[in-house]
């Protein structure tokens, strides 16, 4: 019995050796994390790193990481719209600013030209279109307004049809040809 109360007496000892020293390895990294608190940027100095303010900065990182990502989308867009757009202009304009860079700083006068003709009939197509919407919209309006005075003739003829069966409608007039 005392040789069995020895060895358990032993065993703890053991177990609270080890535990002593993942305590001293426990405390030792928590002293580490909370240096590098301290000596980041971000805590105002003489001050112990409270977890709400650390989580609070980890997440305004996370945002700004995410915007940051966004900004790198736009950007990336951008480019391939810029891309897409130089491969539009055609091989002559090209090789005409090619030719001309050489003597000139800018693009000639005939490419300019085209470029101005190009967004002058554009806005010229914008316009159109914006005419030909409203005369849609108006001759829409008037459809729907000859379609009203249609529907109330029908009606007017249907209730004079039952009220007076013995009403005979005159023949329209005859056309003008």
């Amino acid at each position: 019995m005392i040789l069995s109360l020895t060895e358990s007496l032993q065993s703890c000892k053991d177990d609270l050796a080890s535990c002593e020293n993942e305590l001293v390895s426990a405390k030792a990294e928590i002293q580490k994390w909370e240096s590098a608190f301290k000596n980041d940027f971000f805590l105002p100095s003489r001050k112990t790193p409270e977890p709400s303010s650390v989580i609070d900065y980890i997440q305004k990182l996370k945002s700004s990481e995410t915007s940051l990502k966004e900004q790198l989308e736009i950007a990336q867009m951008k480019l391939a719209i810029r891309d897409l757009k130089s491969q539009l202009v055609s091989a002559s304009m090209k090789s005409e600013v090619e030719s001309k860079q050489g003597s000139e700083a800018g693009p000639s006068s005939s490419s300019l030209g085209l470029l101005d003709q190009l967004m002058a009939a554009n806005a010229q197509i914008k316009q159109l279109k914006h005419v030909q919407l409203a005369k849609l919209t108006a001759t829409e309006k008037v459809q729907a307004e000859h379609a009203k005075t249609i529907a109330s003739f029908k009606n007017a003829m249907m209730f004079l049809s039952q009220k007076c069966p013995d009403f005979v409608f005159p023949p329209p007039p005859p056309k003008d040809d």
